[in-house]
């Protein structure tokens, strides 16, 4: 029967734990913004068992930037609720609320809700959003040889259970949007060969997914 709680409620904290973020110059960063952390863990574990669990994570006006770089992640906002009232895996609610950052100033917004996702996920959610990828290295140190570009638009929404997309019920699953990724290229030194996507169109609609272009 346990209670925790972050004590140190910065999101500098919060993005020490993200492989992709950390790294050597992690000591420069700039960071803003608050974080809340807390949960439990109650009930019995064993070769039978799990116990009961919960996660509450909370971002508000975040934002962080390497001084060696020009572009920074801005007004972070994050609500994820993750719950499990009696330790049986298919029980689980995930609940992430509320996704949205900033890559410089193109925004980025998502959210998720996941039911039963053991026996068959039941799925509600959104992504909406322009990344260009040739900013990641601008924001995030990368390793040398690395270089990654292209553009992705995304406006899609979801509803529905996985069991009605492994039936070909696809009436079933509501879904709609668009998702596009053009010019898209990424290289390093443990891929040297690259990889290069010219263009990639998917169209959603709550009868088909159409592959436009690729």
């Amino acid at each position: 029967d346990l209670l925790f709680d972050a004590k140190q409620n910065e999101f500098r904290h919060f993005l020490s734990l993200v492989p992709g973020v950390y790294s050597e110059q992690f000591k420069g960063l700039k960071s803003t913004g608050s974080l809340g952390f807390k949960g439990f863990v109650k009930g019995t574990y064993n070769e039978k068992r799990m116990p009961g669990f919960g996660i509450k994570l909370k971002i508000s006006n975040g934002q962080f930037q390497y001084p060696s770089l020009p572009v920074g992640v801005n007004n972070v906002q994050d609500a994820l609720d993750i719950k499990n009232p009696d330790g049986v895996p298919d029980h689980t609610l995930i609940d992430l609320q509320r996704l949205h950052l900033e890559l410089g100033r193109e925004p980025f917004d998502a959210s998720l809700r996941v039911r039963t996702p053991v026996s068959d996920p039941d799925l509600n959610g959104m992504i909406k959003g322009k990344i260009n990828m040739a900013n990641l290295s601008k924001i995030v140190p990368m390793e040398t040889g690395t270089s990654i570009r292209g553009q992705m638009n995304a406006d899609v929404k979801f509803a529905g259970r996985m069991s009605a997309i492994e039936k070909e019920q696809y009436e079933n699953f509501d879904a709609s949007g668009n998702m596009q990724l053009s010019d898209f290229a990424y290289n390093s030194k443990d891929y040297n060969q690259g990889f290069d996507l010219r263009e990639c169109q998917l169209t959603f609609n709550p009868m088909n997914i159409s592959l436009n272009n690729l």
